[in-house]
């Protein structure tokens, strides 16, 4: 599978973004950025289900993600796990533990797998004809899980928007372009997103006069040291992807 270097150091560098977010009680979950209608897919609906992270699944969904073979770090990093570098019609048994997730063949070809499971003939001339004004000819085709074209390097903000429009008919939009995870950019449920404001302990009044004098921090702003050496730990990752 063709490594893009940029991408994985972004890729690396907004995890330990969101993973700093997420970790640090007095920062706010991350926002979703929900793809732009305007090159979003206009032929197949949007798969909701599939850009859900993790943790916010529920233990049934959580089994049915299992059962189709993804580990947690996988489904919530897309197009990771292998099953996702498979077409829908070579499947074989896990077919139905696919569409038990709810995604339709058309959304798992289009969205999950990007056709990059399909060989050159059997795209249609539509999509090979979107393939062709993304740098694709059928040689490169042949050899695209070790090389893309040069336009596949750059960033989703870097690109024109025909080119959008065209890397939208393979379902393709600005975060999965980007190859980011999940936990960067998805949004919790609105019972995740609303949290009650922590009250300050109440000092009982001294007995004798004396100047109050405000604590420099708080618990509920001062990090743990788990989390530090959680970060501290993700940040070396980061680096190492950097120099891979």
């Amino acid at each position: 599978m063709a490594v893009n270097h940029r991408k994985r150091s972004h890729q690396a560098l907004t995890f330990c973004m969101a993973l700093l977010a997420t970790s640090t009680m007095a920062q706010p979950l991350p926002v979703a950025v929900m793809p732009a209608e305007s090159f979003l897919n206009s032929r197949i609906q949007f798969p909701e289900v599939r850009y859900r992270q993790y943790r916010w699944l529920s233990d049934e969904d959580r089994q049915k993600v299992s059962d189709a073979g993804y580990t947690p770090e996988e489904w919530d990093q897309p197009m990771s796990a292998v099953i996702e570098r498979i077409p829908f019609s070579d499947l074989g048994i896990l077919q139905p533990k696919v569409t038990n997730l709810g995604l339709s063949q058309e959304q798992w070809d289009c969205y999950v797998n990007n056709y990059s499971g399909y060989e050159w003939n059997q795209l249609s001339s539509e999509l090979q004809i979107h393939a062709v004004a993304l740098g694709w000819t059928p040689n490169k085709w042949a050899n695209r899980a070790t090389s893309k074209p040069d336009v596949f390097r750059n960033f989703w903000d870097e690109l024109e928007d025909p080119i959008k429009k065209t890397a939208g008919e393979f379902c393709y939009f600005e975060n999965t372009w980007n190859e980011e995870n999940l936990r960067y950019w998805t949004t919790a449920p609105p019972s995740e997103h609303t949290q009650a404001p922590t009250k300050p302990p109440t000092v009982a009044p001294s007995s004798t006069l004396r100047p109050t004098i405000a604590p420099l921090t708080s618990a509920s702003t001062t990090p743990s040291l788990s989390i530090f050496l959680e970060l501290l730990l993700v940040f070396g990752m980061a680096a190492a992807f950097m120099v891979v």
